[in-house]
């Protein structure tokens, strides 16, 4: 499951990013949030590598002139799925900016 972006807090992508990596270098077995089951270090590492990739191709298409509905398509993510704004709706926004 994506994690929740708050970007009314000044939340973002990238800054999420960032944190993750400084986690996995705490170089510890088991990593609690509070917020979910604990976690390893593989599968922070995969949490990164996620969010990093769908990073690089919302650029892509930003790039190519997509809409957000078009990404949202191509990420499969339906019209209403939520009150929150999906990961990749964050992203496109801080690309657009």
């Amino acid at each position: 499951m994506d994690p929740l972006i708050h970007k009314h807090k000044n939340g973002s992508s990238e800054g999420f990013v960032n944190v993750l990596q400084k986690i996995i270098e705490l170089n510890a077995d088991k990593y609690l949030s509070g917020h979910a089951e604990p976690a390893t270090k593989a599968e922070i590492e995969a949490l990164r590598n996620n969010i990093m990739e769908k990073r690089e191709k919302v650029g892509e298409m930003v790039k190519a002139g997509k809409t957000l509905d078009e990404v949202k398509q191509a990420f499969n993510i339906p019209a209403g799925q939520s009150r929150w704004p999906s990961l990749v709706e964050i992203i496109y926004g801080e690309m657009k900016q």
